[in-house]
């Protein structure tokens, strides 16, 4: 829904408005809005001193939420897809309400390592549709988490060096998720070796 500006007029008129009249409306407000409900929650009751609890609770997510796709006896690309879709949304709300940037590194390189050390060995090699748009889904959250630690602290980029060098290795075992990476530009042996690609 498209933000409304607001006029000069009303502002000033807002801001007169007494303090317990401003007070009820902002409570309405707040309260149709879950993600800033849980802002404020973290920033004002806990005062934001529970990200390591926030980002526990959403590692704890990904492993139960992502075996629903052992459940079914076939491989399916549009499926797992639609999964790690909802698991990156659900890191995606973890971010946005404590601004967890180390977290939002760390959370979608458990989704992608436990995603390949579970169903890499079942992706099959063919070049249908579905499995194309899970590949490309794949590479570029791996470029995307790959720029996020750049900007990230010296310190904090030695911590993820392991689960770099493990994802570029399982990238490049993995026959379809390698076709797709050297045709997106992800070279996975610099990857594996510890480097950070282009």
């Amino acid at each position: 829904m498209a933000r409304t500006t607001l006029s000069d007029e009303l502002k000033d008129a807002i801001a007169g408005m007494p303090i317990r009249v401003k007070d009820k409306l902002l409570m309405r407000l707040v309260a149709k809005d879950d993600k800033l409900v849980e802002q404020l929650r973290f920033r004002l009751i806990e005062n934001g001193e529970t990200t390591e609890e926030r980002r526990d609770e959403c590692s704890a997510f990904i492993p139960e939420y992502l075996d629903s796709f052992a459940e079914h006896s076939y491989f399916s690309a549009g499926r797992l897809l639609s999964l790690l879709r909802h698991t990156s949304g659900r890191i995606t709300y973890h971010v946005q309400v404590t601004g967890d940037k180390y977290g939002e590194v760390s959370l979608n390189l458990e989704m992608l390592l436990y995603t390949l050390n579970e169903y890499g060995s079942t992706f099959p090699y063919n070049d249908s549709r579905k499995l194309r748009t899970l590949t490309t889904y794949m590479v570029k959250r791996v470029q995307k988490i790959i720029g996020l630690i750049k900007k990230l602290h010296e310190d904090y980029q030695l911590d993820f060096m392991d689960d770099l060098k493990q994802l570029g290795t399982l990238i490049a075992n993995t026959n379809s998720l390698r076709g797709k990476a050297v045709e997106l530009g992800l070279d996975t042996k610099s990857l594996a070796q510890g480097d950070f690609p282009d």
